[in-house]
């Protein structure tokens, strides 16, 4: 489904967020259930969707082990896959960073405690299963039969966060960690 896992030399660490992307925070095991998404989020339609608010197009960023799994199945998304940021005990920091929009939860892994942050900073949090449904996070489980219908309501929320992020928040990173804008 999403691609034979490839060795390869890839990105990590918090120089993959690049704020000039819709990033999107992936924690969780099972990827498998958002393929679909990712394909979405590829498509020339949607990317033109991201320019017309300003970005470049959306960005996976890795978290958690879902990130560790995306960083050999990346080969096959290289178009969204920015690269594995880090892992449970550095999500907070991530988010801290300014330069997330959204945290995509498709099961367990996500880190608790992080719903203040995302709500101080207004990163939209969506699960996709209740396993990994936070307190203020919005549910939008996967079900294939709807996941167009899903997969577009996850990136209208995505956009709006990304909106938001550009109004009021600029990325905290220091310039030796590749943010050209501090």
């Amino acid at each position: 489904v999403l691609g034979d896992p490839v060795i390869r030399m890839a990105p990590v660490g918090f120089r993959v967020i690049d704020e000039d992307y819709i990033n999107i925070m992936v924690t969780g095991h099972q990827h498998s259930t958002f393929a679909s998404f990712q394909e979405k989020i590829k498509l020339p339609e949607v990317v033109e969707v991201a320019k017309s608010v300003g970005a470049k197009g959306f960005r996976l960023v890795g978290c958690t082990c879902v990130g560790q799994d995306l960083q050999l199945r990346g080969e096959h998304y290289k178009e969204i896959f920015a690269g594995h940021a880090g892992n449970n005990y550095t999500s907070e920091a991530i988010l801290a960073t300014g330069g997330i929009d959204g945290v995509l939860s498709e099961f367990n892994c996500t880190l608790p405690g992080i719903e203040p942050i995302c709500d101080e900073l207004m990163i939209k949090q969506i699960c996709i299963d209740d396993v990994a449904k936070k307190k203020n996070a919005e549910l939008i489980p996967f079900n294939f039969d709807t996941r167009k219908e899903d997969g577009d309501r996850i990136i209208d929320e995505l956009i709006e966060s990304y909106k938001n992020r550009r109004g009021k928040v600029k990325m905290n990173l220091l310039p030796e960690h590749g943010n050209k804008n501090t």
